[in-house]
Formats: C-alpha cells, sequence, structure tokens
C-alpha cells in the first residue's frame, strides 16, 4: 500500500515540517518508498534528534521538506466536536444523532437530525471519515461545519474543545426493525490476512451478523504462549452476538511475545 498520510498529528515532526492529510510519501533519507513498510524499514535505522529529508506528492506536484524525530510526542488531545453520530446511517453524510449539551456543535445550534456533510471543506462520506478529519485538528481550532436541516444547507463556523471525561445517558442503537438483508459474509472465526505482515489474524463474527447493524470492534491480542482457536471462539462468540461486535484476533510471529513494530 503506498504511504499515504490519513491524518497529522498536531504538534508533531510530520505537523512542523508541513506535511498534510492526503499527502504521499515517496521518497526518505534519499531512500524510495513504494510501500508503508519500507517508511517503517528507514524509520528503523534512525534515532531521535535525526534531521532526515522527505520527498513527498501533493495534488500530484512533488514537494520536498526536512523534519526532526522526536524521541517522544507531546500527549494528544482530541478535539471535540460535540456529537453523536447515527452509526446506521447508509447514505452520504453524517446523520446526527445526539448533540452534548454546551458543546460546540450546541453552540451553533447544530441539533439531532442534521446532515453534517462537509468539515473544512473537505466531504465527509461518514462518521469514519469525520473522526479521521477532525484528527487533524486541535482543541481550540476554528473549523467551517456544513450540514443539512430540512434540506436548507447550513455552513458555519465552530471552536473545537477538549474531549469531555463524561458520557451521556442516553439508549444506545437500536437493530432496525426491517427484515435482515441478505448476508453473503462468512460469520463464525474468519481468517484473514494482513497486508504486508506474516502474523495469522482471525475475526469472529457473531452468527446473528446484519451489514445494517452497526457493530463494535474488539481487537485482542493473546497473551504469550500459543492461541487455541477453538478456545478463542468459544470465550467471545456469545458476548459478540449479545453486544453485536466483531472482534479481531491477530497473533503474535513470535508466540512468546509482541514485537514493537
Amino acid at each position: 500500500m503506498p504511504a499515504e498520510i490519513i491524518a497529522v498529528q498536531p504538534k508533531s515532526p510530520a505537523h512542523d515540517a508541513g506535511l498534510q492529510k492526503g499527502d504521499t510519501l515517496i521518497e526518505m533519507a534519499g531512500k524510495p518508498i513504494a510501500r508503508q513498510s519500507e517508511l517503517r524499514h528507514i524509520l528503523g535505522a534512525h534515532y531521535a534528534g535525526d534531521t532526515i529529508s522527505l520527498k513527498y506528492q501533493r495534488d500530484g506536484t512533488v514537494a520536498m521538506t526536512e523534519l526532526t524525530l522526536a524521541e517522544t510526542l507531546e500527549p494528544y488531545e482530541h478535539p471535540f466536536l460535540g456529537i453523536l453520530p447515527d452509526r446506521n446511517h447508509r447514505e452520504a453524510g453524517v446523520l446526527v444523532r445526539y448533540v452534548y449539551p454546551n458543546s460546540p456543535a450546541a453552540t451553533v445550534a447544530i441539533k439531532q437530525g442534521d446532515l453534517i456533510t462537509s468539515l473544512n471543506q473537505t466531504d465527509v462520506a461518514d462518521h469514519n471519515q469525520l473522526r479521521v478529519e477532525l484528527a487533524n485538528f486541535e482543541p481550540s481550532a476554528v473549523i467551517t461545519i456544513t450540514f443539512f436541516r430540512d434540506g436548507q444547507e447550513t455552513n458555519t463556523e465552530l471552536t473545537l474543545s477538549p474531549l469531555p471525561l463524561d458520557t451521556p445517558s442516553i439508549d444506545g442503537h437500536s437493530p432496525p426493525s426491517t427484515a435482515a438483508p441478505a448476508n453473503n459474509l462468512a460469520t463464525g472465526s474468519v481468517q484473514i490476512r494482513l497486508p504486508e505482515e506474516a502474523n495469522d489474524c482471525h475475526a469472529i463474527i457473531p452468527d446473528n451478523y446484519r451489514s445494517d447493524v452497526a457493530h463494535g470492534l474488539i481487537v485482542w491480542l493473546h497473551a504469550p504462549g500459543d492461541v487455541n482457536d477453538e478456545v478463542l471462539v468459544e470465550q467471545w462468540k456469545k458476548l459478540a452476538a449479545k453486544h453485536h461486535l466483531i472482534v479481531l484476533a491477530p497473533k503474535a510471529e513470535d508466540e512468546n511475545r509482541w514485537q514493537p513494530t
């Protein structure tokens, strides 16, 4: 997979070097990058404090920059918009299911049922893309939101805030009341391959899975030692079915330990 940047953490070396979401890295420290794994390999030969050159492509134009590697990053603060999305919404945009009181969204009168379609002139196809777009900003950043209400488009500016510690006391998503659509996805324990990785990986998909019902994702990392796949499935399948979860269980390449990269 190309080394395309999907988000740039504020206060990071990449941010300070001017890199942006959507840039594709094509060369680092004079060495070409065709895949993400090559980027990790090149970085492994450098240390905190090293200044390295980067060649990247943005909108069809190739440019150069330099960045200084850091030993640690400043703690990342999640920016907070102040909505919960309707994860069962299947059309383009983000349908607002809930607005936190006194949140940035509430201050500009965004309401339940509004459809958010863009953030800073970037179209958002769904709630996952909205989350990725927000990750490019810090709390206190001013952004532009476009949303629709009753067919009327509104553009407004708001100031993001830090993520609150409290969670709202509202009901969870209810499964659709319509008949289940045709489901061609395998359920139970499904072996999958991780791109460019040698690790085996199992996905535990509940037998009652429906593509029109939003599911949570749990990534389970096993303790050192061999893993009994049958026991693993038995441990998780009832919980997965009850709580609408998909469990992703990668195996360490070395069964005795996990590698840091």
